[in-house]
């Protein structure tokens, strides 16, 4: 019985070691995958930072320690998302403050008309989907669109115009102001992302792998003029 017992402590013991190994190693992977995307984006201390729908933490943190205590972090949400997750992330070493989208009412020229009635002119106004609706509190340096671009074309964001979604990321850049996107080419054609934000203004700098991902994952760096 009681060999039998070691046995079993063993293979626990075993089990617990492998385990941890794999969750170092993840560890590891994430760390490694953040630094190279804060890298490739020419993060500095300082800057002004977007993250479009967040869901890497160990990026978060090293935006964080990258841009420093003066530096600003947003996390831009959709007024549904449980924002509770990424507050919860205790980010340390920056000031880090949530955005929630919200739809907005947008002036649409051409739908304006002059009444019969003299001296009257009616104004119309178009409402955007939160998605297509982004503003940032300040000029951001930087923009970080990971995982979630392809998500954008979905019913999940109520099949926003994608024209108008680039526009507004690529108004809440600063003049050389950087936006950087990863996703999978299972997910969405990388010569479509790029088509895309080219065409909404943004100049196409490089293109990237990332090391300890397959061919399928790519990263693209764009620029506001």
């Amino acid at each position: 019985m009681r060999e039998r017992n070691t046995v079993v402590d063993n293979s626990v013991r075993a089990s617990f070691v492998c385990c941890f190994a794999f969750f170092l190693l993840t560890k590891a992977s994430d760390a490694s995958d953040a630094n190279q995307l804060i890298n490739f984006a020419g993060i500095k201390a300082d800057d002004k930072v977007a993250e479009f729908l967040p869901n890497d933490a160990p990026l978060s943190q090293r935006i964080c320690d990258a841009i420093g205590a003066k530096g600003h972090l947003y996390s831009v949400h959709m007024p549904k998302a449980d924002v509770a997750t990424t507050e919860s992330q205790a980010l340390i070493g920056c000031y880090h403050t949530s955005i929630i989208l919200r739809a907005r009412n947008f002036p649409a020229p051409e739908l304006h008309s002059d009444s019969d009635d003299p001296g009257w002119v009616y104004e119309y106004f178009a409402q955007r989907l939160p998605i297509e609706s982004f503003i940032a509190p300040e000029p951001l340096d930087a923009l970080f669109a990971i995982d979630r671009y392809h998500e954008l074309h979905t019913k999940q964001f109520g099949a926003p115009n994608m024209r108008w979604v680039n526009t507004s990321l690529l108004q809440a850049l600063k003049p050389g102001g950087m936006l950087i996107v990863q996703d999978r080419a299972l997910n969405i054609d990388v010569a479509r992302v790029k088509k895309e934000l080219i065409i909404a203004g943004f100049e196409f700098i490089a293109e990237y792998s990332l090391s300890g991902n397959s061919r399928d994952h790519y990263l693209l760096k764009f620029r506001r003029p």
